[in-house]
């Protein structure tokens, strides 16, 4: 399982974009709750980054049938999906995300860890006083 670790850790460190980050976040939580998941995030093929870019592609696809015919009927109630003239543009949930993940590293079985959104900074108190500055104290 450390190899595992140190697997989704290294590519963590070497590929610094926010899905691969929440990604290999949702992986480290997999392998908590599931170690056996290793030897199937072990596989020298499998990354995060392909897994990324293996999602876009199916979703082109898609969205590409989807487009033909404006129906959604392809891809009904499995995706967002929103027509502009030109394209269809396709938005998954986090769950669909993360079921994709799974499926591509071959997890089968493997519960979905809630992942924990980052908390969002609080804002700066503004100060109780007025804002009095002269223009001497620039000077």
């Amino acid at each position: 399982m450390k190899e595992a670790i140190d697997k989704i850790k290294a590519e963590m460190e070497l590929d610094q974009h926010p899905h691969v980050q929440v990604i290999g976040n949702y992986l480290l939580q997999v392998l908590e709750v599931n170690p056996t998941a290793a030897e199937k995030i072990l596989v020298e093929d499998k990354t995060i980054a392909k897994a990324i870019t293996t999602m876009a592609e199916e979703s082109e696809k898609k969205a590409q049938l989807a487009h033909k015919d404006k129906s959604g009927e392809v891809i009904k109630n499995e995706l967002h999906m929103i027509f502009t003239k030109t394209q269809a543009i396709i938005m998954y949930s986090a769950d669909q995300v993360f079921d994709f993940v799974l499926k591509y590293f071959g997890i089968a079985g493997s519960p979905a860890p809630v992942i924990q959104a980052a908390a969002a900074p609080t804002p700066a108190t503004p100060s109780k006083g007025r804002f009095d500055i002269s223009l001497d104290d620039l000077l």
